[in-house]
Formats: C-alpha cells, sequence, structure tokens
C-alpha cells in the first residue's frame, strides 16, 4: 500500500512505472502485508461502514484507475476525511488509515497471485 500527500500531482509514466515494478517485484508489499495481516492495524478481516449524519458529510473526490489487481487513486479531501480500501481473492480487505485534508496519491495491489474482487471509498464527517 502507498499512501502520499502530494503538493504536485505525478505524470502518467512515472504512476505507470512504479506501478510496474511493484507488480513486477512479486507485490513485495501486499506479500507483506498478507504474511503479516492478522497483526497488522491497517488490514482487517470484514469491511466496516461507518453511518455518519447527512450533515456531517465529507467532501472530497478521487479520480480512480481499477486494474485487475489493484488500484490506484489521485484524491482530494476538502473536510472530512477517507479511507481507501481493497478486497482481495484471498479473502482479505485491505484499508488504508484515514486521510483528512490535502491531495493524496493511493496505491494498493493485491498481494501476487492474488486479484482484486472489490474497492471503494469510505468516509466520515
Amino acid at each position: 500500500m502507498n499512501i502520499r500527500h502530494t503538493s504536485a500531482p505525478f505524470t502518467r509514466l512515472f504512476k505507470m512505472l512504479v506501478l510496474s515494478l511493484v507488480l513486477v517485484a512479486g507485490g513485495a508489499l501486499g506479500a507483506q502485508g498478507a504474511s503479516a495481516a492478522p497483526q497488522s492495524a491497517a488490514v482487517q478481516a470484514a469491511p466496516v461502514v461507518e453511518a455518519a449524519p447527512p450533515s456531517t458529510a465529507a467532501v472530497w473526490s478521487c479520480y480512480s484507475v481499477l486494474y485487475s489487481n489493484g488500484v490506484e487513486r489521485d484524491c482530494t479531501v476538502n473536510s472530512g476525511e477517507i479511507r481507501s480500501y481493497l478486497s482481495c481473492s484471498n479473502g482479505w480487505t485491505y484499508y488504508t488509515r484515514w486521510l483528512g485534508r490535502g491531495s493524496w496519491y493511493i496505491l494498493q495491489v493485491c498481494p501476487s497471485g492474488y486479484y482484486r474482487t472489490g474497492s471503494g471509498i469510505q468516509s466520515r464527517g
């Protein structure tokens, strides 16, 4: 999982190169997350959807690119907080930490050998 607060957007070529390197390297970050999944605070076995009153909704926007085994997002959070999640064919759902105001680049990749079964954004006030 890669989360970065961005002040200037990266080029598409650079993003694709980084993603390719992660995938070619056998998804080392994803494999490490899978082997350490029970101890990791960032990984939860089931998605938790937290309801918030309509008057306290977060204001955000994301441009997402979906891949067979991951997701790449460029997000801007104006108020509240968001987190991205990625569900993989190994049965695990991986979450980013809660992200507040600012611009964020998020890259989530399933462990090597597994594919994406779902993904999305959760938000809170």
